[in-house]
């Protein structure tokens, strides 16, 4: 398994424009790139594997997509407990246990990393969130989550890639367990 020796990204680049969400900048060459927060992905899998997928509004694309919870990690607030705090706002569940599956980088132009956990034995704990559009629940068998990908339904790349990564350590578990 990776290790998850988190430490926040230093800043680099002449800040050329800027948000509360992101901040475009330029290298010393003056190639653009994007600058936003590091945050988590949240594979949350029920007992029948299952996965509960977002269904949020994105302002990028002016429509709802299909996406696992997340969002930005806090100063000084532990990987684990973003994992835990994004599931309670977005998804109104709490995850007694969480498995650290890998780093993801969405986008070689874009500096956030992705810190993807699964999450499991949940139960019900909802926090408020600060979304401005209500996020809508869609249980998937994890099994064929990549349907969902030939149908149309799902586009976005790193909760494609957490399934995957999810998929991977379901299945090196089982075979651990046959082996035994």
């Amino acid at each position: 398994r990776a290790t998850m020796d988190y430490r926040p990204s230093k800043p680099h680049g002449q800040a050329i424009a800027r948000d509360r969400h992101f901040t475009l900048l330029a290298d010393n060459d003056g190639v653009g790139f994007v600058r936003c927060d590091d945050g988590v992905l949240v594979v949350p899998l029920d007992d029948g594997g299952n996965v509960l997928l977002a269904l949020e509004r994105s302002v990028a694309f002016d429509r709802e997509v299909l996406v696992l919870a997340g969002g930005t990690v806090e100063p000084g607030e532990p990987l684990q407990q973003t994992a835990n705090r994004e599931l309670q706002e977005e998804l109104g569940w709490h995850a007694d246990q969480l498995v650290f599956l890998g780093e993801l980088h969405p986008f070689k132009y874009l500096t956030s990393r992705q810190f993807v956990f699964l999450a499991r034995e949940l139960t019900p704990s909802k926090r408020p969130g600060d979304e401005q559009h209500p996020i809508g629940t869609r249980t998937v068998p994890l099994a064929s989550f990549t349907s969902l990908c030939t149908d149309g339904a799902l586009h976005d790349a790193p909760t494609i890639a957490a399934l995957h990564l999810t998929q991977a350590f379901i299945q090196n578990e089982s075979d651990v367990k046959r082996l035994r």
